[in-house]
């Protein structure tokens, strides 16, 4: 495959999202593209008047906005340096056609760091807050797509009054964390509460319908998955995801019956739960693509490379376990190691991307063939060129 320039990737991905001119604009003055980085955060901080925010728990969440607002400007600074140091070394971008790519790179840090905070937790007792409020009814109901800063207090609403500021307190420690060095974040389960979700829905549309789930979908998730369409609960190549509010009741629903059946054990559970809640690049960054005209999902069996995934440039390995049955046929596959990187997350785990190479892998996998019954280790490598 004809490996993409960076120059023409960050362009189109640019073109997508920013508005950014087809030439673009050759800008030593690395402070209009921090001015850039810093109002698209902005956005994702801002907190709208319709969600359900009691006045002192919002005036304290407007605030903390603003001090990581400021807190986050040499965090920016420091990687436009890095960034625009690396393009202008760069012989394959033209002086004209820098943004893009510069404006790429920060857009992919910025998506990586606000999935790195929703898989942090300050505490064990953070965590287990949580956990009790994502057992509640309605907690999704205003979960808007990318603003995670409301969610968060949002969540902390459904708290009583007397744990806010204890709660409060352990969101002020995520965020002075964003873009430093964090402690390990879980890595990604192999549980996969997508998938099991999928499992419990087609249970119930079988005929004669399967055992029925312990917990019942709220009406808007029943609506969806069983009278409109038995659709995945994430997004794909061929399609957008649900909206975030739908897709985290549904989540939500998942996550509930697969704790009452014991799927798996509680600590795996809520990982998958929280993995599962990430804002994919194949979710953010493809919303757009897959509106234009000429989009054509990518035929990933065959071994074209995921689409998103190759304007994004994301490269690297991913391992995968595959176990064959007797007539040498795969009867289960599971990612049990990976090493990717994109542009803009050298040094940092790339969660934001890393389903988009995961889940092609999985499905090369799915057509492997073995002489017998056995368990193997397979290593896809993922290149542009």
């Amino acid at each position: 495959m004809k490996r993409r320039s960076w120059w023409r990737a960050g362009a189109v991905l640019a073109l997508a999202f920013f508005g950014v001119s087809g030439t673009g604009r050759a800008s030593p003055e690395t402070e209009s593209a921090v001015s850039w980085a810093h109002d698209w955060m902005k956005s994702r901080y801002q907190l709208q008047q319709g969600w359900p925010l009691s006045p002192g728990l919002r005036e304290a969440g407007e605030a903390m906005a603003r001090q990581h607002l400021e807190r986050i400007r040499p965090v920016l600074h420091r990687w436009v340096h890095d960034e625009y140091a690396r393009i202008t070394a760069d012989a394959t971008i033209a002086a004209n056609s820098r943004a893009g790519p510069l404006r790429a790179a920060l857009y992919l840090r910025m998506q990586n760091e606000q999935a790195l905070a929703l898989m942090d937790a300050a505490s064990p007792e953070h965590d287990a807050w949580r956990l009790r409020v994502v057992s509640q009814p309605g907690v999704c109901r205003y979960f808007w797509n990318a603003h995670f800063w409301g969610e968060a207090l949002l969540w902390i609403e459904r708290l009583p009054e007397s744990e806010r500021a204890a709660a409060l307190a352990h969101e002020r420690t995520l965020l002075e964390r964003w873009g430093a060095t964090r402690p390990a974040v879980p890595g990604r389960p192999a549980f996969d509460l997508d998938a099991y979700g999928q499992v419990l829905v087609d249970r119930l549309r079988a005929d004669p319908p399967g055992a029925r789930p312990p917990h019942a979908m709220v009406p808007a998730v029943a609506q969806k998955l069983l009278v409109e369409e038995p659709r995945p609960l994430a997004g794909s190549e061929a399609k957008a995801p649900p909206a975030r509010n739908f897709r985290c009741a549904a989540l939500q629903w998942a996550l509930a019956n697969a704790r009452e059946e014991r799927a798996a054990e509680p600590a795996v559970l809520w990982s998958a739960f929280r993995h599962a809640l990430i804002e994919r690049a194949e979710d953010a960054a493809g919303y757009r693509w897959r509106q234009s005209n000429d989009w054509v999902p990518a035929k990933i069996e065959d071994g074209e490379y995921p689409r998103v995934a190759q304007r994004l440039e994301v490269t690297g390995t991913v391992r995968v376990e595959v176990r064959f049955d007797a007539a040498g046929k795969v009867v289960a596959a599971k990612v049990v190691g990976r090493k990717l990187g994109a542009p803009g997350l050298s040094g940092v785990r790339p969660l934001f991307v890393e389903t988009t190479l995961d889940e092609g892998s999985l499905m090369r996998a799915r057509g492997l063939k073995n002489e017998g019954a056995g368990t193997r280790i397979v290593e896809f490598v993922w290149k542009l060129s």
